[in-house]
């Protein structure tokens, strides 16, 4: 059965993605790590500190607000922003430094730049780098405008274009081509020929990976999570319109985010632009050398997902190779067994106490490793690696995170500190 089929009475792509426009649209799209927590929250540890988790994770029952760029695109497993950025004003100052060894389409970033702390960052996606980047630019005024501006050009420009019949050659293959209906396809394709005739450098970056979020819901693909093929209809015009949509959501967010970063920051300055690389968030996290850093990071949830393949349509049109991902990618879905465990988690904390430094913090967000097909409590399977790398626990907060046909699974976010600044303490 099609999807067509199955959705008899329910509103059409086009009517959903005309309604994109609102806020709520937005914010309805918005997807967090993995399923949403249920359930008793339970905080341990230090009463002040434990406190200040339990209140930042009860955010985590609520749909995220949508502000600043956090809708921008999609990315599977992101953090819940408002519990991200109650974390860093709860446990750093304005001016320090927060980082994210494996910081994903940038949550910690955004967060960061709106609460006028430095930061930087680390993926081994190259997609996520280029969208963490992005997202969190301070932008002037003027320059957003005229982004805003070009974007309704561009969307203009291709629809008049393709109404006339006219064709442009897409940069993708036959094989991936046909992931895509022939009229949808056509659209893709203009509007990629506009997108490559831009001037400004950051417009045409933003412009790219505003059409690089809308091509699952453009596509066969059944959802960002699942690769599988399912035949559906789009209506003419939808791909320009969510093109549209999808860089205005970026300016306003821009525009939002850069408010937001001169109200939090020390008159007259504003953070730097984000310190972003591309490459192993261990080796990196070890490389990194600056008093009182706090570590907020979320590294894949082991053997859940394997996130090259949630983007292999926007792999194909950007022209990224994902070679290295695919070997390097940490904590995969088909890599993870248990015996592997305590050594790349051993790696992992250790990574992170040394990025914390003297006088830091480390705030793991993670969910229970699932090794051999059974679910481990993380705080007992990270038990001996937190030793080993010369951490302490702290506080943590808990909750239920139930997914079909699974055991019980639950989220956490764990407070660290370097052993020696613990005991001093």
């Amino acid at each position: 059965m099609t999807r067509d089929a199955k959705a008899k009475g329910r509103p059409s792509r086009a009517k959903t993605a005309a309604a994109l426009g609102g806020e709520s649209g937005s914010r309805k799209g918005f997807r967090g790590a993995l399923a949403p927590p249920r359930g008793t929250v339970h905080a341990w540890g230090l009463p002040g500190e434990a406190a200040l988790l339990r209140q930042a994770w009860l955010r985590h029952a609520a749909p995220a607000s949508g502000r600043f760029t956090h809708d921008f695109h999609p990315y599977a497993a992101r953090m819940h922003p408002d519990v991200c950025g109650m974390l860093i004003e709860g446990f750093s100052e304005v001016g320090d430094w927060v980082v994210d060894p494996f910081c994903g389409s940038g949550t910690v970033a955004v967060e960061a730049q709106a609460a006028g702390r430095r930061f930087a960052g680390n993926d081994l996606h190259p997609l996520a780098v280029r969208l963490a980047a992005t997202k969190s630019q301070l932008c002037a005024p003027t320059a957003l405008h005229h982004f805003e501006a070009r974007a309704t050009h561009i969307a203009r420009s291709a629809r008049g274009r393709v109404s006339r019949q006219e064709t442009a050659m897409p940069p993708i293959d036959d094989a991936e081509a046909r992931w895509y209906a022939p009229h949808t396809r056509l659209e893709l394709a203009v509007l990629w020929s506009f997108i490559e005739r831009e001037r400004d450098p950051w417009a045409q970056e933003a412009f790219r990976l505003a059409f690089s979020a809308i091509l699952v819901k453009c596509s066969f693909q059944r959802s960002e999570t699942d690769s599988r093929r399912v035949e559906s209809r789009m209506a003419p015009g939808t791909p320009l319109r969510l093109f549209e949509h999808r860089c205005l959501t970026l300016g306003r967010g821009l525009g939002e985010l850069n408010r937001a970063a001169r109200r939090a920051s020390r008159p007259p300055d504003t953070p730097p632009a984000p310190e972003l690389s591309c490459g192993d968030g261990v080796a990196w996290a070890h490389g990194w050398q600056q008093p009182r850093t706090l570590v907020l990071t979320s590294p894949p949830y082991a053997g859940y997902y394997d996130y090259v393949e949630h983007h292999d349509r926007r792999l194909a049109w950007l022209g990224i190779d994902a070679t290295e991902m695919q070997r390097g990618e940490r904590f995969s879905r088909r890599d993870q067994a248990r015996q592997s465990w305590p050594e790349e988690s051993r790696a992992l904390l250790t990574s992170l106490a040394a990025a914390a430094g003297s006088g830091g913090r480390v705030l793991l967000w993670i969910g229970d490793p699932l090794l051999d097909g059974h679910i481990v409590p993380a705080r007992r399977a990270l038990a001996d690696a937190a030793h080993s790398a010369g951490l302490r626990w702290v506080a943590g907060v808990s909750q239920n995170a139930p997914r079909a046909r699974e055991q019980r699974r639950e989220e956490h976010v764990f407070l660290l500190t370097p052993r020696d600044i613990a005991q001093a303490a």
